[in-house]
């Protein structure tokens, strides 16, 4: 299960254009460094994906250079983000988004379109799991916790993405009309065009689970939260269809130990945050329709 959020009922302690990097000594983002995005990045697999991302970890080399600029998003600064930008100082850039909260997601995609020159790669892992894990009626959902769900897991997923699209897209572009470089390592065959099939440099990835899973839906728990991402799978599928000169897929992050589980699970953060990352570059830069519900593993689950 991917790493939560907390709860959309508190109230963001920044506003969504601050950032810590926003000052009036700023210096401007490169346009020639490779920039990628991990979208709910203060605890768990978030924070693993983008030490793994800074630290040039082998996981993450054949997906992402380890000279790249990492974006985290939080909605507040916690001790882990503040440490990991001291020492990694522009590399990190930490701006703030209320998933939960439409006037937050207007505001960020507003800021990263104006600040950022483009986007080389887009993880998605914020999520919520708000209905208790042990079995409940399933004749009734509580109205306000699927909608809250459904807001975080599967809402603000599609529009910060489709947000986004136009720095994707520039990203796309640019490597479909340059030679091979540190920036692009394989030829593209765009000229102008990014709505065509092609091979492209821009990966994109979402953290779904195995509880979205209809063929191993084999017991009653998280109901609620199994929709959300049975939906999330869908609304994706729709993005990799629709936009086929990107890679696109949702992955299975394992039974992490994280606050979601509880403390439980059977892999910690790095492990999981490592292996998608593996997972993500062995998918290669082909383009695919999404056929299977990828796992961390390298193996592939049922949809």
């Amino acid at each position: 299960m991917s790493t939560p959020m907390s709860t959309p009922t508190q109230t963001p302690t920044q506003t969504p254009t601050q950032t810590p990097t926003q000052t009036p000594t700023a210096k401007p983002i490169p346009a020639d460094k490779p920039i990628g995005l991990v979208l709910g990045a203060t605890k768990g697999i978030g924070l693993a994906l983008i030490t793994d991302l800074l630290e040039g970890k082998s996981s993450s080399t054949a997906v992402f250079p380890k000279d790249g600029i990492v974006i985290a998003t939080a909605r507040k600064i916690n001790n882990d983000l503040a440490q990991l930008q001291q020492k990694y100082g522009d590399r990190l850039q930490i701006e703030f988004v209320d998933v939960a909260n439409n006037e937050s997601i207007d505001a960020f995609i507003t800021l990263m379109n104006t600040k950022y020159p483009r986007l080389d790669l887009y993880i998605h892992n914020s999520g919520v799991a708000l209905d208790d894990i042990t079995a409940k009626t399933p004749s009734k959902f509580d109205p306000k916790i699927y909608f809250e769900t459904h807001q975080i897991n599967v809402l603000g997923p599609q529009t910060i993405f489709y947000g986004l699209l136009p720095l994707l897209n520039k990203t796309h572009l640019l490597c479909s009309n340059s030679l091979p470089s540190g920036l692009n390592r394989r030829p593209r065959p765009l000229a102008t065009d990014p709505k065509k099939d092609a091979t492209t440099f821009v990966r994109c990835l979402f953290v779904s689970s195995i509880f979205s899973s209809v063929k191993l839906h084999n017991y009653f728990a998280t109901p609620i939260y199994r929709t959300s991402k049975a939906a999330l799978n869908h609304v994706v599928k729709d993005m990799a269809i629709t936009n086929r000169h990107l890679s696109i897929n949702v992955i299975h992050p394992g039974y992490v130990k994280t606050g979601m589980t509880g403390g439980g699970g059977e892999i910690d953060a790095a492990t999981s945050a490592a292996g998608m990352l593996t997972v993500l570059s062995e998918v290669g830069y082909s383009v695919n329709n999404m056929k299977t519900l990828l796992c961390y593993d390298g193996t592939f689950l049922p949809w």
